[in-house]
């Protein structure tokens, strides 16, 4: 049946595989899918996934229906709308019809809100909370700058900077996502790297009047393109700023360090997931999840949806160059 199917990552690529119901474990929830946001594979997660000997499912952000509850969910009943981010070793992502989510990863849907703008928004808007709120304390006045403002990740990010009264520069690799950036976000100030004239470093001091930025946030998403340059990077910080990114592999050498310690700087690493390492940060991912939600239905976050994928044509779907891909499982949402 349609609804026993589901995408898995296998040898390289994804894969459509029938599966059975599972058991449920007692703090485990069966979610009928109704959406799931798309996202570039991260090959060093379904590497390490690989290792531990599970094949990785696919699909961690999700819009959905409690079908089934075990016997100590306690906050949710069948029938429930719900927005949950899953793990990545989640044993039944979201690309499927049916998925299996922890209780402790979900919240309830609000009312009226659409499931495809709720999932769209929840990558950047994990990242940027972790980032603005967790690893650096923004205040109203700093300036924040987001690479790869052309993704929806980015996009998202700079939306919630700019709700909590940052002014927002973002760099653009091309110039129709500088186009794009110009569009869906005229109060941002774009660094158009597609101009050779144009240095990121330069481009931060001209912006400040040479007092440096307080954030620079890189969410170094997979496919991304090339990586903003070091040395650049620190250079444009701020006495006191912070570089938050998603380089797994990156590496300083000495007098990049002491760049960093001479200005009293930070380098921070983002892993949205990493929330769910814990079960002491559940209760953190759950007010993330809740402010993401609220920051959507006050309209302070707008995902731009650039294609809503039905079910049977994942395999066949490539990543959106602008906007996010969502897949959808069933159109009532």
């Amino acid at each position: 049946a349609a609804e026993l199917q589901s995408w898995w990552w296998v040898n390289g690529d994804a894969a459509l595989r029938t599966v059975d119901l599972p058991v449920l474990q007692p703090n485990q929830m069966l979610i009928d899918v109704q959406c799931c946001a798309i996202a570039p594979i991260d090959q060093r997660t379904v590497h390490r996934i690989h290792k531990a000997g599970q094949v990785p499912a696919l699909g961690y952000d999700i819009a959905g229906t409690v079908r089934r509850v075990g016997s100590a969910v306690t906050r949710f009943m069948e029938g429930d709308e719900i927005i949950a981010m899953l793990p990545p070793d989640t044993p039944r992502g979201g690309y499927g019809h049916l998925a299996i989510s922890w209780e402790a990863n979900c919240v309830p849907k609000p009312a009226g809100l659409d499931g495809v703008a709720c999932v769209a928004a929840l990558p950047g808007g994990v990242l940027a909370y972790t980032a603005l709120q967790y690893k650096h304390r923004v205040a109203t006045g700093d300036v924040v700058v987001v690479a790869n403002g052309g993704s929806s990740t980015s996009q998202v990010i700079m939306q919630v900077a700019r709700s909590f009264g940052a002014r927002v520069l973002a760099t653009a690799a091309t110039m129709a996502a500088a186009v794009h950036i110009r569009t869906v976000a005229p109060w941002a100030d774009v660094i158009d790297l597609s101009d050779k004239r144009v240095t990121f470093m330069r481009a931060c001091q001209d912006a400040t009047g040479g007092l440096g930025v307080d954030v620079v946030i890189d969410p170094a998403e997979p496919d991304a393109g090339p990586a903003l340059p070091r040395h650049q990077v620190l250079m444009a910080l701020a006495a006191g700023g912070a570089w938050l990114t998603g380089q797994s592999d990156l590496q300083l050498d000495p007098p990049e360090a002491g760049v960093l310690q001479a200005k009293g700087a930070t380098l921070g690493f983002l892993n949205r997931h990493a929330w769910t390492l814990a079960s002491a940060q559940l209760g953190r991912l759950l007010h993330i999840l809740k402010a993401v939600l609220e920051q959507v239905r006050a309209g302070a976050i707008v995902p731009t949806i650039a294609t809503r994928v039905p079910f049977a044509g994942l395999g066949a779907s490539g990543p959106a160059a602008i906007g996010a891909n969502v897949l959808i499982m069933r159109e009532q949402l």
